[in-house]
């Protein structure tokens, strides 16, 4: 069987046998090679996710104003389950809006804090299309958690999202390849999170929805791990073949 180098530099020929410890030790030189390289800054997923954070900042000063009524969110685009089905577009207009400065801000912080390593992972198309699934998803779960009369809106369920996937990319990552520095890290970023995303209110006693950031989560995750499983199979029959 042959092991083929990715991209493509070098072949080699190993019995079918150690064909897997072959490909361990052959990615084992692919990260310790990356990690030689000097580090470049991700200037372009840090200005797609500072972009997006600023605009978040500006819809609400320019738009949602200092003391917004529910009416006037639902006219901006806010999301509200007994509207879901006659306006199923409130599911990503829901997402840009928020009720005040500090939840953008606060929104824009973590977006920028999980946005940028999942983008530089997967690139801008898929850290989108994570964000936006998850961000659909966990609108859905919200809808279906808080009633048909609440008024929902807020990036929160899609930061989420980005989280989840950025937390399938470590763990993902610890399995191949596992130090104390990294499971420290993992974990600690995951217990300062995660209670942020459990919290049912604000510090001003402002009322938060779980369930968008649960179901965000499990969106943004399960959308990672199919990535990286599609990514696993594409590997796997690119560096095996016939020798």
């Amino acid at each position: 069987m042959g092991l083929q180098a990715s991209p493509p530099a070098l072949v080699l020929t190993v019995p079918e046998d150690f064909l897997e410890d072959a490909r361990l030790v052959a990615e084992e030189i692919q990260e310790a090679l990356e990690r030689a390289r000097p580090a470049t800054p991700p200037w372009g997923a840090f200005r797609l996710c500072a972009g997006l954070a600023l605009l978040h900042l500006v819809l609400v000063a320019m738009l949602v104003g200092p003391h917004p009524t529910l009416a006037h969110l639902l006219r901006l685009g806010a999301l509200q389950g007994e509207r879901l089905f006659s306006e199923p577009w409130r599911l990503l207009t829901s997402l840009f809006l928020h009720a005040d400065v500090l939840h953008a801000a606060w929104n824009g912080l973590a977006l920028i804090a999980f946005g940028v390593p999942v983008a530089e992972r997967w690139g801008m198309g898929r850290a989108s299309a994570i964000y936006l699934g998850a961000g659909i998803g966990g609108g859905l779960i919200a809808v279906l958690q808080e009633g048909a009369a609440t008024v929902i809106l807020g990036a929160s369920g899609a930061i989420s999202g980005l989280f989840g996937a950025w937390m399938v990319d470590r763990v993902g990552r610890l399995r191949r390849r596992r130090t104390r520095h990294d499971v420290v890290r993992v974990v600690g970023i995951g217990l300062l999170y995660l209670p942020a995303l459990l919290n049912p209110t604000t510090p001003e006693g402002g009322r938060i929805s779980v369930a968008a950031h649960v179901g965000g989560l499990l969106a943004g995750a399960l959308l990672a791990w199919g990535f990286l499983h599609r990514e696993a199979g594409a590997s796997l029959s690119e560096r095996t073949g016939s020798a």
